[in-house]
């Protein structure tokens, strides 16, 4: 009875006083039932924003808003029935007085959820937000923004934390000079474990830039500087362990965890629990994969045993606890080793994360790889990737420091009208103590020199050198040299060439660790106006002093891309990779040689009309065999009233082991009004030799 009254409520306040907005926003409705072999599962899920907004008096507004949220589950797994439900209010209001240069503002949110498990503990959440915000922004001036911030959870069973967060931040833009200068303090306090976490953390960061002779010059100079101190006090037993913060985020999605190299992912470990990095691993349904590999690169010597997955939203307790996931460590990003003996995974609904145990690991780096999804299951998506090393004394206060001061400068210089010459540089430093014992003492510089060359013809040049220098007594020093350069020609308009050369030396604490290089040679020709030709050839060598191996690669590869007709493509690909691996650890690692033989044809007579087939013969380490994909993608209603999506999606491994899986998608949208719609959505999996994943869903949504 509850979201009937509140709606009434708001409807009556907002026909009262004349409000701007509507009170309902947002409602949507929405049933699924799935099956996967005898195991079924139906879901039926309700949710309604509303809201009024009204101007009380000039520069005088409020905002009143509720979010509710209802949903019931009843499944059978293994021939054992469950019924749960959930029920979710998050009611807010917000005051807010305003002038042409002040802001004020107070708000106030609670979220209140409450969930019942028919095979499990019925669970219930409180969480209480009191905000005062201010800002202000005088024309011509520096610009301060303050706000303060007051937040209790408690769920009745293992989490009763009060939060006290506060802000301060300075900004001004002017012709030549930038600035910002932020101070954060935060106190969490958990009664119920004793513990009590202060932070308080300064950041300034400022920036320059000048240009001179008619444009010529151009100098920028960049500061940062950040002093953040962390104190955990409790009884030893409740503390979580000290943070250990990695350098880089990495994310790919890759079906062979123990050889892959993956790339950098920065919103992995920005500290920022409300944005997707970009990785879904709920069901297939909605979009989501397996085999997705994200980790993180630490500096040598760390040792981590805790990982924590954030997720943007809180997952249901029934389908968190069927996620599996592996952990990978590699000293090099490109060769793998799974961490044995892990706990199975927890999920914390009130943090929204899953926590993962491991024995003690001391790697470069460090991925997690999501094995096993719930067909079923919405979108999860991960936010954030953290780590800790659990305390090795018994101390009941842990208290961490941190110090980083960095400076960036860059210089351009254009001598005529071909070449352009740059020189940057990069200067930090950075301390950590942990119960005033020093973990890292850092001293960092990293210098670069680089050019451009663009004559009339048709070149282009660029070479750089690029040095970094790490001093850290505690940890290691490091030294890495690094050569690049790349040269593009086109003799042709129909003719490409491209060359590249990388050099690279790395040394830990004066002894030679890693070096690589690596030519590539890259052409591409219009041969004609419906034939495309791709060749490629590298050379590269890795001498690996760590791991005592040395790999020498031989990649060619060849392509070409035919229009057939208007609506036909095709494409035909070879590429052979020759390694070969010497060296007392190159047992340690399966051959990387592959050599790749690919055929794809691309039909498409229309936009509403794709269909797609894929032919592979790969040989690798782990076998030989045709890969084969056939995928179509058909619109048969579009742009109207009636919308209307079918999609199937075949793959067969057998280059590595056997598999075989046909996908089907159905949608179907129909238009009631601008505001309002109706949807159906099927699919289907049906992988060889196991049992078939089918769900239907049925939805109602409607916004003002």
């Amino acid at each position: 009875m509850k979201p009937p009254l509140l709606l009434g409520a708001l409807a009556s306040a907002c026909a009262a006083s004349g409000c701007i907005s509507g009170p309902l926003h947002t409602f949507r409705s929405s049933a699924e039932n799935a099956r996967t072999g005898s195991d079924r599962s139906r879901s039926i899920a309700n949710l309604a924003e509303l809201g009024v907004h009204d101007n009380l008096g000039p520069g005088l507004e409020y905002r009143v808003d509720a979010q509710v949220v209802q949903g019931t589950s009843d499944r059978t797994t293994d021939g054992v029935d469950s019924h749960d439900t959930t029920l979710t209010a998050r009611p807010s209001a917000e005051l807010v007085l305003s002038s042409d240069t002040l802001r004020w503002s107070q708000r106030f949110e609670t979220l209140r959820t409450r969930s019942t498990f028919s095979l499990g503990q019925d669970t219930s959440l409180v969480r209480n937000d009191m905000l005062e915000k201010l800002e202000w922004t005088p024309p011509g001036l520096p610009q301060f923004t303050t706000w303060l911030n007051f937040r209790t959870v408690d769920d009745e069973l293992f989490v009763e934390q009060t939060t006290v967060e506060s802000f301060f931040q300075v900004q001004q833009t002017l012709p030549v000079l930038d600035y910002q200068y932020t101070l954060l303090s935060r106190v969490d306090d958990d009664e119920r474990s004793g513990v009590e976490n202060d932070r308080l953390e300064h950041t300034l960061r400022a920036s320059w830039r000048e240009e001179a002779a008619e444009g010529r010059f151009t100098s920028t100079v960049s500061v940062f500087a950040n002093k953040r101190k962390n104190e955990l006090s409790g009884s030893s037993g409740g503390l979580p362990g000290v943070v250990v913060t990695p350098t880089q985020g990495l994310a790919q999605r890759d079906t062979t965890p123990q050889i892959s190299t993956l790339p950098t992912n920065a919103a992995l470990v920005d500290d920022i629990d409300t944005s997707t990095a970009g990785i879904n691993i709920g069901g297939f349904a909605s979009g989501g994969e397996e085999d997705w590999n994200f980790g993180a690169h630490f500096n040598a010597g760390s040792t981590i045993d805790t990982i924590h997955v954030s997720t943007v939203d809180t997952v249901d307790s029934v389908f968190a606890s069927q996620f599996v996931f592996t952990v990978w460590i590699s000293d090099d990003n490109a060769f793998w080793t799974q961490v044995g003996n892990i706990a199975a995974p927890d999920y914390d609904v009130v943090l929204h994360r899953f926590r993962l145990v491991v024995p003690p690991i001391t790697a470069n780096y460090v991925k997690v790889v999501n094995r096993t999804s719930p067909p079923g299951a919405p979108a999860v998506l991960v936010s954030e990737l953290r780590f800790f090393a659990s305390p090795t004394s018994a101390s009941p206060t842990i208290t961490t420091h941190d110090e980083t001061e960095s400076a960036t400068t860059a210089l351009t210089y254009r001598l005529n009208e071909q070449w352009i010459v740059g020189l940057d540089l990069f200067l930090q430093t950075a301390n950590t103590d942990t119960s005033g014992v020093d973990v890292r003492d850092e001293e960092r510089i990293d210098q670069g020199l680089w050019a451009n060359y663009t004559p009339p013809a048709k070149v282009d040049a660029n070479v750089r050198f690029a040095t970094q220098r790490t001093r850290d007594p505690l940890v290691q020093d490091e030294d890495i040299a690094t050569l690049t350069s790349v040269v593009a020609y086109r003799p042709l308009e129909t003719l490409d060439l491209n060359a590249s050369y990388t050099h690279t030396d790395r040394e830990l604490d004066g002894a030679q660790s890693l070096e690589t290089e690596a030519l590539q040679g890259l052409t591409s020709a219009q041969l004609l106006d419906t034939l495309r030709a791709d060749v490629t050839v590298q050379k590269s060598t890795q001498d690996d002093t760590t791991n005592q191996r040395q790999i020498d690669h031989w990649i060619t590869g060849a392509s070409l891309v035919a229009e057939l007709t208007a609506a036909l493509e095709l494409t035909l690909g070879w590429r052979d990779d020759r390694a070969d691996v010497a060296g007392t650890g190159a047992l340690d690692i399966p051959d990387p040689s592959e050599r790749r033989t690919e055929m794809i044809w691309v039909y498409k007579p229309s936009d509403q009309l794709v269909m797609q087939l894929e032919l592979a013969w790969v040989d690798n380490f782990a076998g030989n065999g045709l890969d084969q994909r056939a995928r179509a993608d058909w619109i048969p209603f579009a742009d109207g009233v009636l919308d209307v999506t079918l999609d199937y999606d075949h793959v067969s491994v057998d280059s590595s082991g056997s598999s075989e899986v046909d996908r089907y998608r159905g949608q179907m949208r129909y238009t009631l009004t601008p505001r309002a719609f109706f949807q159906l959505d099927w699919s289907l999996q049906d992988p060889k030799d196991e049992a078939r994943t089918e769900i239907l869903a049925v939805a109602f949504n409607f916004s003002s």
